[in-house]
């Protein structure tokens, strides 16, 4: 019998005026199962289509949920295996130009994570009408929750049918006028369930207990199930002919079916009856037409109740259907990699032989994809299956990634590759793997010498050079890691893999040793190269070196243009997203702005431990305890030391420097200075050893700003040698301390403020107040006491230095206000007026701040609150 749409007014206007009379961008439909979500978002979407849109329908479900786009599969095409960010660039290739678009996303909670990131893009960027359904108390995507969370689409909330409701339902349905009783009946037993009511009526009718043989629908007996929809659903599915019931067990166990692929399978009438009984769904939109269970509450006891063998036997003949397709595309183009793995998946779960090279295909294709998971579990199949040194390969890239690097090693290690193509592959996936997640760089280095005394061909023997020059890198031993780097980016027959690892390094010295044309040069040729293959997070770091050597320059200007440029490409991809974020975080605390420091570098954090393997989380963890030591809060700071010192390893040695000053930033909040001192002193051994220049002038510098003695000599050499601007106020602000000049040291602090470095004027004008008071010049004192205050409350700043030296002006609160109104040029009678006390009180309250400043002139007065606060006005 035909099933009316009713009911359901106030949620379809809410939709539609969210869409004509407000700034959202569509709607998120949120209920239960069986509550008539998707009847709704549908009813919804044939409004606007009315209007010219068009329309397209993308669907989650769970088996797909891992396989990136796979919602968008037949709407965006894929030309490969691609990365994220360049799979998000497809999506916005075939979305962005569509006008009237109206996409209806069924199901979003089971969205595999990029499409999830794809829906919300368009939402943010207006450019189309989005119909979302989603279950409630599910796990769902965070990219799905923000939609309504920042007020891009407005959720409604679906409930269950009024008892209105399912009388007006009943009565459209059957056509006549249903008694009372019945509506009372069905709607206590179905509990407002529309997929629930169905399924009560369907069976009553059947089973003859609902009749109309007085004129008016009633029970002849009571439905011979309870309220138990899966009860229900599995009687309702035991009840349809045999050829309708193959009908919906092939559509189950594929969740989704390709039109085309379910006629060649079954008879063209049974499909028709199955969609008139209203057990199936079909999908039409302007690109393709597909089939689906009519709701997953019943797709899910279809399944369970066809059997594990009759599911093999349908992923059998599906396997063998897709395989058809997709030996009927052209050899010439590329094949789409959802294809692909979906293949795969029905040969891992059917009863045909499988092709090994294919599951392998899909592994690697997953793994390109960045689905960790999903690549490990075909390439285990696909090893276990005979699949060998391939198959090893694949598996033991997922395991690596996934940090499982013993796994990984005990895979790899008993193969002896002969093919220098293979030998490549799996001696540097093994070299990385003893490295960066089992800390042996001698075991590494053996087996990627191992690799260059087999392999003759210089494109592939690149390759293994770049993997040393990355491990040397990491080792700290950067003459190897500069060598290694520069032989690969100068040879023209590089691989571009090659070349792309090989300018990671290469940039990341370069700013350590302070070359900005080399680093230059590397980022060119490494941007150059991603363009030929995955780049993978590779790009990123390069974008990170390039924006501490702009740091390292004092142009935070510079710095955050990088970054800025990074976040609009990396939206949307978790590892890219990480990355930027802690050059986010990084250029912050190098400006000084320990909130918004940490704000990112917190952020990145918690992406970083889910999504980013290598060095990235003990380097990101101790610029955290850094920033969190200047926002004054030391617990957390220790929180993220001791992360990082939990992480660290021999892989992550070149980040030496920058533990120890965490350990020294810790320590001085503390008050151990001495453990900070020493700390500081091992942070400029290490960094000497290495000869990582940048590092060295930091670390030597962050000992003056701590109130070690400076080594004017050493100072001035790196000076010399950096010839850079930060380096240059380093070295004069080392002599401005030996010699105890005060005036020099608040030069030096207003230079490091002119470059947007708070946090170093506000130490230096802190070091400035002491050499004042030391010389005994008051008043000077004062005024750089009273600038060093002021930049620590302006930027919120807890640094050792100013704990000591940056004091306030030592006045009471109607003190500073009518000193701050003397600043503004009002007269004391002006004061005495705004503040409605008499002259005389304004005098003497003059007289004690005179006193207690130590001066004697109007003039010096607004001097020192001028420097207090440098954007007070000139006039009252």
């Amino acid at each position: 019998m035909e099933w009316p749409f009713v009911a359901r007014s106030a949620e379809i206007h809410q939709a539609m005026d969210a869409v004509d009379n407000s700034s959202f961008s569509g709607v998120v439909f949120v209920g239960e199962a069986g509550v008539g979500k998707t009847a709704l978002a549908r009813h919804v979407a044939e409004r606007f289509s009315d209007r010219g849109m068009r329309t397209h329908f993308v669907l989650g479900t769970q088996t797909s949920r891992d396989v990136p786009l796979a919602a968008f599969a037949g709407i965006v095409q894929i030309p490969g295996a691609l990365e994220p960010i360049r799979l998000l660039a497809a999506a916005h290739d075939a979305l962005d130009d569509v006008e009237n678009l109206l996409l209806v996303i069924d199901d979003a909670h089971l969205l595999d994570p990029l499409s999830a990131i794809v829906v919300h893009q368009l939402a943010v960027r207006g450019v189309a009408t989005l119909i979302v359904t989603m279950r409630t108390e599910t796990e769902v995507p965070d990219a799905i929750t923000a939609l309504w969370k920042d007020q891009y689409l407005r959720r409604i909330e679906v409930g269950a049918f009024s008892h209105a409701d399912t009388g007006r339902l009943l009565t459209e349905t059957l056509g006549g006028p249903v008694s009372g009783t019945v509506i009372d009946q069905l709607h206590e037993l179905s509990a407002g369930s529309p997929l629930l009511l169905r399924g009560l009526m369907d069976t009553a009718v059947d089973d003859g207990a609902l009749t109309d043989d007085t004129g008016r629908w009633r029970l002849t007996h009571s439905p011979r199930l309870g309220s138990d929809i899966e009860q229900l659903l599995e009687s309702r599915v035991r009840g349809l002919p045999p050829n309708e019931r193959d009908v919906l067990e092939i559509v189950a166990a594929a969740e989704i079916l390709d039109w085309n692929a379910l006629c060649s399978m079954c008879d063209i009438d049974a499909i028709s009856d199955a969609e008139r009984h209203g057990v199936i769904q079909v999908i039409s939109d302007p690109l393709r037409m597909r089939v689906q269970v009519a709701h997953p509450v019943l797709a899910d006891v279809v399944r369970k109740t066809c059997g594990v063998a009759r599911l093999r036997q349908i992923n059998t003949s599906l396997a063998q259907k897709f395989w058809t397709l997709v030996g009927d595309l052209d050899p010439n183009s590329a094949r789409d990699p959802r294809l692909v793995i979906e293949l795969a998946r029905l040969m891992m779960n059917s009863d045909a032989t499988p092709d090994v090279n294919l599951v392998i295909d899909a592994a690697e294709s997953a793994m390109t994809m960045s689905s960790l998971t999903l690549a490990e579990q075909l390439a285990r199949f696909a090893y276990d299956h005979g699949g060998e040194l391939r198959a090893a390969i694949a598996l033991a890239d997922a395991l690596a990634w996934q940090g499982f690097n013993k796994q990984a090693e005990e895979l790899l290690a008993p193969f002896d590759p002969r093919d220098e193509v293979t030998l490549v592959r799996w001696g540097c996936l093994r070299a990385t793997n003893l490295f960066f997640g089992c800390g042996q760089r001698a075991e590494a280095e053996e087996v990627l010498g191992t690799v260059r005394s087999r392999v003759t061909t210089p494109a592939l023997r690149s390759y293994a050079l770049a993997v040393e020059a990355s491990i040397a890198y990491f080792a700290a031993d950067l003459d190897t890691a500069d060598a290694a780097s520069a032989a690969v980016i100068s040879d023209p027959d590089a691989m571009p893999m090659a070349v792309l690892w090989a300018a990671v390094p290469a940039a990341a010295s370069a700013n350590l040793r302070g070359r900005p044309e080399v680093l230059a040069a590397a980022a060119s040729r490494g941007a150059d190269a991603a363009l030929h293959c995955a780049s993978g997070p590779q790009q990123y770091a390069i974008s990170l070196s390039e924006a501490l050597s702009a740091l390292n320059h004092g142009d935070i200007a510079a710095a955050q243009a990088i970054v800025d440029r990074q976040q609009a490409q990396a939206h949307g991809a978790p590892h890219a997203e990480a990355i930027v974020a802690a050059m986010a975080g990084r250029v912050q605390l190098a400006a000084g702005r320990p909130q918004a420091a940490c704000d990112w570098l917190q952020r990145a954090l918690s992406a970083m431990v889910s999504s980013l393997s290598g060095g990235w989380v003990p380097l990101v963890a101790v610029w955290t305890a850094q920033a969190e030591v200047l926002r004054g809060d030391s617990g957390a700071a220790t929180r993220a030391l001791n992360m990082a010192e939990g992480a660290w390893g021999p892989a992550v040695e070149v980040f030496r420097p920058s533990l120890e000053l965490a350990r020294a930033y810790l320590s001085a909040a503390t008050g151990a200075t001495a453990e900070a001192h020493s700390a500081i002193e091992r942070a400029a051994d290490a960094a000497h050893r290495s000869g990582a220049t940048t590092g060295e002038l930091e670390a030597l510098h962050t000992g003056l700003r701590f109130g070690m003695e400076p080594d004017v000599a050493r100072f001035k050499a790196l000076a010399d040698q950096l010839n850079t601007p930060i380096a240059t106020l380093a070295a004069a602000q080392a002599q401005a301390v030996a010699a105890s000049d005060g005036d020099g040291l608040d030069q030096v602090a207003s230079e490091w403020e002119s470059l947007g470095m708070a946090a170093h004027a506000a130490d230096a004008f802190a070091a400035a107040a002491l050499a004042h008071r030391r010389a005994g010049t008051r008043l000077p004192g004062l005024q750089s006491s009273t600038r060093a205050h002021w930049l620590v409350s302006t930027f919120g700043l807890h640094t050792p230095a100013t704990a000591t030296g940056g004091v306030p002006l030592p006045l009471s609160g109607r003190e500073r206000e009518i000193a701050t109104l003397v600043a503004n040029g009002l007269t004391n009678r002006q004061i005495a007026e705004r503040l409605v006390v008499s002259v005389r009180t304004v005098e003497g309250h003059l007289y004690r701040v005179f006193k207690q400043l130590g001066i004697n002139e109007r003039e010096q007065l607004i001097r020192l609150m001028r420097n207090a606060d440098p954007d007070a006005p000139a006039n009252g």
